[in-house]
């Protein structure tokens, strides 16, 4: 009680009149209680300060007076360590304590500060408005032993400015609106909160139904904690009149020892950036909304920018667990650089940057170029991107997954690479990669995944797999897109762990592709020959050379060749063909032969055989008589010698008449019998038997040598 008229005695002495207000301050001050200057209820709509303007004059305390308490060393020596603590007043005039060091916390409940605060430098143990209206706030460079608490706070028209503070505690400004909205005319304008190099020993808490219309600015801030801002709305849209818009949240370069949730109802008009920021636990995007839809003005179409972030557990750019919030960024998501150290989860995430023409920046819905995902990347359940999907060179440890996914990126011939849906050029992945429902166009150059690609109940409309590899496939023809959108050359796969493996299917498959190219029939072979399918990898590779083939030009030698090598040896995959035409034209010869031995047309080349064989149609027993099937195999395979050709050959011009006399041979056997006619046919047997045993030999040697 002492301290109290001490105290009152001091402050009349030097203020001479005192409000009603100012006399519960100081009292309060002594005794360490609150001075309730309105109804002692803290919620009774009396002490709401937006009706501070009919408070009578009995609520009214002067800043100097407060600024008297905390400087004044007889007067701070009165106060109670539990400090200043009024409720319900409206308090009057600028108030400046800078570089001042105040012993005891400061706390403002349901009050109205009339005019602007500069804490400047200050030292303090806390610092606490509760439900207060303030004209602005600024308190740079500030130290709190404490927490800085602005919960339900509302500053019109100001700025809440604590640049380089350092607050052992929380920055806790939950439930509060700060406007601020940028205006041309008017100077330091658009920025809401200003925590540019703060420090944050625990947590940054701008949650729970907080309002910002203005820039909040954290570039370079330092939290311990968390920085929570869910179900919290920031507005700064981009205006072409208005230099500075179009960024709402502004914490480039902060490093933040918790997680990052901008989740369940977060809502943004202007660009949230987390450039080049560090997150010790999650960003968590749950439910939020990002807007910042690209224009042709500076500052927009950027949603959220975490380029260069390194987060240490997971991010999530989905529809919230509670199934209440999607995750919408209309406006691209830019992850390009960043380091995930678990997993990015986008389920059921619908991400809007539709290319537009003579805009920069549009037509990339999700940029996570160069990222680095320490877990999966899961595009799942309904997850809906306008614009593309870039995840090129990215490398991801886990699986990519797009099971779900549906794509709305249509090409327009007036943009410029619009109409690829997911682009993973230069990918690393480390498991396995699922494609599923609807990418209009997929690109896959260079890409390594470890696992297998599943593109089966697909509905691609282009593929681009060109030098990619990965260690399986899993398709249906379903998925396949039409010809001509299928690209595989240099893409390199270990085996088919489902989808079709019949040969004229996989041919279909590959005969897709715009050109013609050799590696995907080899690469196909080799896959087939490994799971013990030789016939159809021999297949592929004939099929392979007859299409290369057909490359050629059209002129009837290469025609010819062609087909030759088609029909004989199967372009050297077939050797064993040349084989059973040899046999063909054998058993063809011996039928020829045989008539002809009949009619008189194949006599002995001895002299005294002949005579005696053109007089009876007989030789001696010991002279070689003639086997006709023996006789066609020499000619037919010049690798082979019986003797019989030594010994027979076709009449010099006429048939032997002992032999020719058989009334039932018809007029067709009589002239394929002719002697002339037997010369030919036997030239032609022979030059075709060394090109068929030619070939053979070509064909199993070229076997040989692959194998």
């Amino acid at each position: 009680m002492s301290e109290s008229v001490d105290l009152q005695r001091l402050a009349v002495a030097r203020f001479a009149l005192l409000t009603a207000a100012e006399f519960k301050m100081l009292h309060s001050a002594a005794s360490g209680t609150t001075a309730f200057c309105g109804p002692s209820q803290i919620d009774n709509p009396a002490n709401n300060p937006a009706d501070s303007d009919n408070w009578s004059a009995d609520r009214q305390i002067r800043s100097d007076l407060i600024r008297w308490l905390c400087i004044n060393q007889a007067a701070r020596d009165c106060v109670d360590p539990r400090g200043i603590q009024i409720c319900g007043a409206r308090i009057s005039g600028a108030l400046d304590l800078s570089f001042a060091t105040v012993p005891f916390p400061l706390r403002l409940s349901r009050c109205r500060l009339s005019d602007n605060w500069s804490l400047n430098y200050i030292e303090i143990p806390s610092i606490q408005f509760t439900g207060t209206w303030v004209r602005s706030l600024t308190a740079d460079v500030a130290k709190v032993k404490g927490s800085v608490t602005l919960k339900e706070v509302v500053c019109a028209k100001g700025t809440v400015q604590l640049r380089g503070a350092e607050i052992a505690g929380n920055l806790d400004c939950s439930g509060s609106t700060f406007q601020n909205p940028a205006d041309a005319n008017i100077p330091d304008s658009g920025i809401a909160l200003n925590a540019e190099g703060a420090k944050v020993g625990g947590s940054v808490l701008l949650n729970n139904k907080f309002s910002a219309e203005g820039k909040v600015q954290l570039f370079n801030a330092q939290v311990g904690g968390n920085l929570n801002c869910g179900s919290s709305t920031f507005q700064n849209s981009a205006d072409a009149n208005i230099p500075g818009s179009g960024m709402a949240l502004n914490a480039e370069g902060a490093k933040i020892g918790g997680s990052v949730f901008v989740r369940y109802d977060f809502s943004a008009e202007g660009e949230v950036s987390l450039f080049n920021a560090e997150i010790g636990g999650d960003l968590d995007c749950s439910g939020g909304k990002f807007r910042n839809p690209a224009k042709a003005i500076p500052g927009s179409g950027t949603a959220l920018n975490a380029v260069g972030a390194k987060v240490g557990d997971s991010v999530f750019l989905r529809r919230d667990y509670f199934q209440r919030w999607d995750f919408v960024a209309d406006g691209a998501v830019r992850l390009f650089g960043a380091e995930i150290g678990r997993s990015l989860d986008c389920n059921g995430g619908k991400f809007q940057n539709p290319a537009k023409a003579n805009i920069p920046g549009t037509g990339v819905a999700l940029d996570a170029e160069l990222a680095k995902v320490g877990g999966p990347v899961v595009l799942n359940n309904n997850f809906l991107p306008e614009g593309e999907v870039r995840l090129l060179n990215a490398q991801i440890r886990g699986d990519l997954s797009c099971d779900g996914s549906k794509s709305q990126d249509p090409a327009n011939a007036k943009i410029p690479d619009s109409g690829v849906a997911l682009d993973t050029k230069g990918i690393h992945i480390e498991g396995s990669m699922v494609l599923r429902e609807q990418f209009r166009a997929v690109g896959m150059v260079n890409a390594r995944i470890s696992g297998s690609l599943t593109c089966d109940e697909a509905a691609f409309e282009r593929v681009d797999l060109t030098d990619a590899f990965v260690g399986s496939i899993v398709d249906d023809e379903g998925s396949w897109p039409k010809a001509g959108n299928l690209l595989l050359d240099g893409f390199v796969y270990g085996r088919i762990s489902g989808g079709p493996l019949d040969v004229s299917k996989r041919l279909a498959w590959i005969k897709r592709q715009p050109s013609f190219a050799r590696q995907p029939y080899r690469q196909l072979a080799s896959v087939l020959g490994n799971a013990g399918d030789d016939l159809g990898a021999r297949r592929i590779l004939s099929d392979m050379q007859r299409t290369a083939w057909s490359q050629r030009q059209r002129r009837w030698p290469a025609r010819l060749i062609s087909q030759l090598l088609r029909v004989t040896i199967g372009y050297g995959y077939f050797p064993l063909r040349a084989v059973w035409l040899i046999l063909g034209l054998v058993l063809v010869g011996a039928g020829v032969y045989w008539v002809a031995y009949n009619m008189g047309s194949i006599v002995p080349i001895q002299k005294e055989s002949y005579a005696l064989f053109e007089k009876n149609c007989t030789v001696s027993s010991e002279y070689e008589h003639f086997h006709t099937i023996p006789y066609s195999l020499e000619n037919s395979f010049p690798l082979i010698k019986l003797g019989i050709q030594d010994k027979w050959a076709p009449a010099p011009e006429t048939r032997v008449q002992a032999c020719s006399c058989c009334s039932w041979t018809s007029r067709v056997l009589q002239e394929i019998s002719a002697p002339g006619f037997l010369r030919v046919f036997r030239w032609i047997q022979i030059c075709l038997g060394w090109i068929l045993t030619t070939l053979f030999v070509s064909g199993i040697t070229g076997i040989l040598r692959r194998n």
